[in-house]
C-alpha cells in the first residue's frame, strides 16, 4: 500500500500549496493504486474539498490522518472527517474506516 502524505505542501497561513499539476497526479495515483491522505491537522487540512471531489471523479482512494506528533492531537481526526464529507466521500473511498481485516489486507500490499 502507498500513501502520498501532504499532497499539497500547504500549511495554513504560512506556506502556499506547492505548484503541480493536481489532475495528472490524481490520474496516476487512481491508477497506480495510490491512495491520497487527508491530513485532518488544523495547520494543514490538506486536500481541500474541491480537490477531494476532482480526485474521488478519477477513481482516487484516501486515507484520513491526524498527522498527530503528541497524543493531544489525535482528537484532530475530527476536522479530517469533516473534509472528507466536504468532499463528498463516503466510508467506501476511505481506507481507514474499513473493517480491521480488510484494513490489514490493504496494508499488507
Amino acid at each position: 500500500m502507498r500513501v502520498l502524505g501532504h499532497p499539497t505542501g500547504r500549511i495554513l497561513l504560512h506556506r502556499e500549496p506547492f505548484p503541480f499539476d493536481f489532475e495528472l497526479i490524481a490520474t496516476e495515483a487512481a491508477r497506480r493504486s495510490v491512495y491520497l491522505e487527508i491530513n485532518a491537522s488544523p495547520e494543514r487540512l490538506d486536500l481541500g474539498a474541491a480537490m477531494i471531489r476532482a480526485a474521488k471523479a478519477k477513481g482516487c482512494k484516501f486515507v484520513i490522518s491526524t498527522d498527530a506528533h503528541h497524543p493531544k492531537h489525535l482528537p484532530n481526526i475530527a476536522y479530517g472527517v469533516r473534509m472528507a464529507r466536504r468532499g463528498w466521500l463516503e466510508a467506501s473511498d476511505i481506507l481507514n474506516t474499513r473493517p480491521l481485516a480488510e484494513f490489514k489486507k490493504a496494508i499488507s500490499k
